[in-house]
Parts: C-alpha cells; sequence; structure tokens
C-alpha cells in the first residue's frame, strides 16, 4: 500500500475526524490535478511529435527538390529556362511548405495555450474552492 492509500484508509475510518476529512480532500485534489496535468502532458507530447514530423517532411522535400535541380544542372548544364524553371518551382513549393508549417505551429501554440488555461483555471478552482477543507497551518494545534 502506498503512502497517498494508507492516508485515505485512515481516513475513511475516521470520517468523523475534521482532519482526517481535510485531508482526504487535499488528497482527492490532489489526484484530480494529478490526472490533468498528466492528460495535458501527453496532449504536449502529441503536439511536439506533429510539429517534429511536419519538420522532418519540409527537411525532406527540400532536400529532394535540391536534388532534382543538381541533377538538372549535370544533365543539361546549357539549358537555363528549364533549370530555372525547376528553381522557381522548387521556391513556389519550399514557399508553400512555409506557410503550411506555419499554420501548424499557430493551431498547436493556440492549443496549448486554450489548454494551459483550463489547467489554471481548474488547478485555481480546486484551491479556491476550499470545500471542507481548511488551511495546511490550521491542522496543527498552536502551542501555548
Amino acid at each position: 500500500m502506498t503512502t497517498t492509500q494508507n492516508a485515505r484508509s485512515k481516513a475513511a475510518k475516521d470520517a468523523t475526524n475534521p482532519a482526517a476529512q481535510a485531508l482526504n480532500n487535499y488528497l482527492d485534489a490532489l489526484a484530480s490535478g494529478h490526472e490533468q496535468l498528466a492528460a495535458s502532458l501527453k496532449c504536449g507530447r502529441a503536439r511536439a511529435q506533429r510539429v517534429t514530423e511536419e519538420v522532418s517532411e519540409i527537411l525532406v522535400a527540400g532536400q529532394r527538390d535540391a536534388l532534382a535541380i543538381a541533377r538538372q544542372l549535370c544533365d543539361q548544364p546549357g539549358d537555363l529556362r528549364a533549370t530555372a524553371k525547376l528553381v522557381m518551382d522548387a521556391v513556389t513549393a519550399a514557399q508553400e511548405r512555409a506557410l503550411k508549417f506555419g499554420k501548424l505551429v499557430y493551431e498547436e501554440q493556440a492549443e496549448a495555450g486554450s489548454e494551459a488555461q483550463k489547467l489554471w483555471a481548474n488547478a485555481a478552482g480546486t484551491l479556491s474552492s476550499g470545500a471542507g477543507v481548511r488551511p495546511f497551518a490550521g491542522w496543527f494545534t498552536q502551542a501555548a
């Protein structure tokens, strides 16, 4: 049995004790906060993975375009028109990828911000509700 489970089982046995009830409420609030934090971290990892995958795809596509331009220059060094068209197409594709990446980062950041607001609001709500919970200092008797 963990320390939390021991404390809960003691509190459950002595439900008439206000300190035990306060401890039980406090442990419930901690458990709820832990679950919310774990869920938030899981979402954050998923967001980071999406951004990382997009960066990898952008890098690979850019390298592919650079190789195509190099191959065109090696195969037909005198055909400047075809090379210029290939360069313009590669630049246009790179701009499109950059805009797509910017949009992804903006969306992920907005989602992370709203998640953080919810997490903070829930934490602040739990702390301020005070349903039968005395301040921590009130748990102990004061020595004369």
